[in-house]
């Protein structure tokens, strides 16, 4: 739970400092055919691709690798130079693509956070996390998370809620840490763990029993 908490708060990171590199590079990105985009392992740093393209030849409008909160060695290929999406990368964005079939909602009018957890063989399920984001500063959402488990072939094997419904909790600048009481599962979670970080304080999760 601890390690994948951490990898959605590293993830997240990654597909957000991404996202402002290539928006600075590409100024008309809304009208240019993006899709999504996608994040990889890339040894001890992660690659962050936006696609766009037609469903069966998906292709890279850009790539960046976040090293420290930071994009090095980006790269915009030039429209008749875009390369096509590796295997891999189609199995994730194909994974991200299934969301909009789940029927999840988010908690408030932002979109959710879409974090593709990138599996550790080609041919293993993948995990689908819909988070709802941070809308205002100092309160953290811990209700309107969601996973969802992929197989290879793009069907649904599970599909599950962290909580029975919408909750934020304030951070006042003096607390020491958060509070929540969770009557879902017999130990804390990932999104816990995921809030721990994004807060910047400890999370303590009252158990039910």
């Amino acid at each position: 739970v601890t390690a994948r908490g951490r990898l959605l708060f590293e993830l997240d990171r990654a597909a957000w400092v991404g996202t402002d590199d290539m928006t600075a590079r590409i100024r008309d990105y809304r009208t240019i055919g993006l899709r999504g985009y996608v994040v990889e392992r890339d040894g001890d740093a992660f690659l962050v691709t936006f696609y766009g393209g037609g469903q069966d030849n998906p292709v890279a409008f850009y790539r960046g690798r976040v090293v420290n909160r930071r994009v090095v060695s980006p790269d915009v290929p030039d429209a008749p130079s875009r390369p096509a999406l590796t295997p891999f990368q189609r199995r994730l964005a194909t994974a991200r693509e299934t969301a909009n079939r789940l029927g999840h909602r988010p908690c408030g009018r932002t979109p959710f956070n879409t974090v593709v957890v990138p599996p550790d063989g080609a041919d293993q399920p993948i995990d689908l996390y819909l988070l709802t984001p941070q809308d205002r500063a100092g309160v953290f959402p811990l209700g309107g998370h969601f996973r969802a488990t992929i197989n290879a072939d793009g069907s649904v094997a599970a599909n599950r809620s962290f909580t029975r419904s919408c909750l934020a909790m304030p951070r006042p600048p003096e607390a020491a840490g958060l509070f929540v009481s969770h009557l879902l599962d017999p130990v804390p979670t990932e999104i816990h763990v995921f809030t721990s970080f994004t807060a910047g304080v400890p999370v303590y999760v009252g158990i039910g029993r």
